[in-house]
């Protein structure tokens, strides 16, 4: 992504990143989680499961929110978190 806007944080080891750019966002923690609005409208990957929240600020502080009570991704809890 050129052009893009990067934030990080790391909570637990684990780096939360949050990119924007003039064609969309992504929300990503590297090798477990990737949530984006390319191409498909917000979704979730592998699977591209359409997410019902589609506020990314929203979406970035489930995910923030559960990596601290977690301690790392749950991915059957977060996904519950996010609607699916």
């Amino acid at each position: 992504m050129k052009n893009a806007d990067t934030t990080v944080l790391v909570i637990y080891g684990n780096h939360l990143i949050l990119r924007e750019s003039p064609r969309g966002w992504a929300i990503v923690v590297p090798d477990q989680l990737q949530i984006d609005n390319f191409y498909h409208g917000v979704h979730i990957h592998p699977d591209r499961a359409v997410l019902p929240i589609k506020g990314r600020e929203t979406i970035f502080n489930i995910v923030a929110d559960h990596l601290e009570r977690e301690k790392g991704i749950n991915h059957d809890k977060l996904r519950k978190e996010l609607g699916l």
